[in-house]
């Protein structure tokens, strides 16, 4: 499970200054891509590895194929979003990275929310 924590000065960190609330954001995105990444292997999905920020300036959300050498890599931009649109990219990018689509994408999408313990408030992200 992923903590409920994404803003500064609620987290389970002391002395929540901007630092430690950036530190705070990336454990949490770590957490999450735990949670993630074993969520995808249970459902038989290829787990794809987590990074942030993307590359391309200006991008919520990336994905880099590096097959046959490795597994895809999801880039998610953390700075100035919300704990939600963070989640949300980083679920719909194991879904993007495994081809997932209509009731099937679905399924999963239902699947690695329930394994962070959450669920999106609002329609995922295209």
């Amino acid at each position: 499970m992923v903590p409920d924590t994404w803003t500064p000065g609620e987290g389970f960190l002391s002395q929540p200054d901007a630092k430690m609330a950036r530190m705070e954001n990336s454990l949490v995105f770590a957490r999450a891509a735990q949670v993630l990444v074993g969520e995808a292997r249970r459902l038989g999905l290829v787990s794809p590895g987590f990074c942030s920020p993307p590359r391309r300036r200006g991008t919520d959300r990336s994905l880099r194929r590096r097959w046959p050498a490795g597994p895809p890599v999801v880039a998610v931009r953390l700075a100035g979003r919300s704990r939600e649109a963070v989640l949300a990219d980083m679920v719909e990018g194991v879904l993007v990275a495994n081809g997932c689509r209509g009731a099937h994408a679905e399924q999963r999408r239902r699947q690695l929310w329930a394994a962070l313990g959450s669920a999106p408030t609002t329609s995922p992200l295209p």
